[in-house]
């Protein structure tokens, strides 16, 4: 029977030990890899939550701004553009005519005073379903109480007086009676106050006429600033 050489057993346990105390750094080494690893990415989840959390408030943030800016923008009673809104696409309805050589024509719309106050809204209202049923391309604004713009882009003066004619011909009584003046211009000038005016002195000759006349800007008008 073959002996164990003395100290053998010492060996053993010695590598035993050894061989614990390795796995046991090698246990521990793996823990903290493992809670490292947790740590980091956990630290990158947050990351990702934070900026999907700054990207929504944004992006919520630019919506509310966008339509408190359209809010700004509308008419409240007729739901169309307002001063504003007609302004800035005056101006530039008129920047693209004029860099594309184009015609654009601005009809001023203009309820003659109406007794009751009921059928006067009433009428606004009658007024805005006409100026919205008509060619896309065409914008309706209402710009002040009682009146009201329409910009025809690719029209010229004579065609916006007959499109308008024809708008309200046979609508008195979508208007309840009331009569509607109206003063035409066509594109002259590169000043978008120059064509706004011009058609602001139309309509104001058609309101000293008979009421429910259309007038289209012409030479024998007086003269507008900047205007040819």
């Amino acid at each position: 029977m073959n002996r164990v050489p003395r100290g053998a057993g010492t060996v053993v346990w010695t590598g035993l030990v050894v061989a614990l105390v390795a796995l046991v750094y090698v246990a521990l080494r793996a823990a903290t890899a493992t809670v490292q690893s947790v740590v980091v990415l956990s630290a990158a989840a947050l990351g990702l939550i934070c900026l999907a959390l700054l990207w929504w408030v944004v992006r919520s943030y630019r919506r509310q701004s966008e339509e408190m800016r359209r809010a700004a923008l509308v008419d409240p009673v007729t739901g169309l553009g307002n001063e504003g809104a007609f302004a800035e696409t005056l101006r530039g309805e008129v920047s693209r005519a004029v860099r594309h050589d184009l015609p654009l024509s601005l009809a001023l719309l203009r309820i003659d005073n109406h007794a009751d106050a009921a059928l006067a809204d009433l009428a606004r209202v009658g007024l805005t379903d006409l100026l919205t049923g008509g060619r896309e391309e065409d914008r309706a604004f209402r710009i002040d109480a009682d009146t009201f713009a329409l910009i025809l882009p690719y029209t010229t003066a004579e065609a916006a007086r007959v499109a308008v004619d024809r708008l309200l011909k046979g609508a008195a009584q979508r208007l309840f009676g009331a009569a509607v003046s109206a003063g035409v211009a066509g594109l002259s000038h590169a000043d978008p106050d120059v064509l706004l005016q011009q058609a602001q002195l139309a309509l104001s000759a058609a309101n000293d006429d008979d009421p429910g006349r259309i007038v289209v800007f012409t030479a024998r008008f007086r003269k507008v600033r900047g205007s040819a």
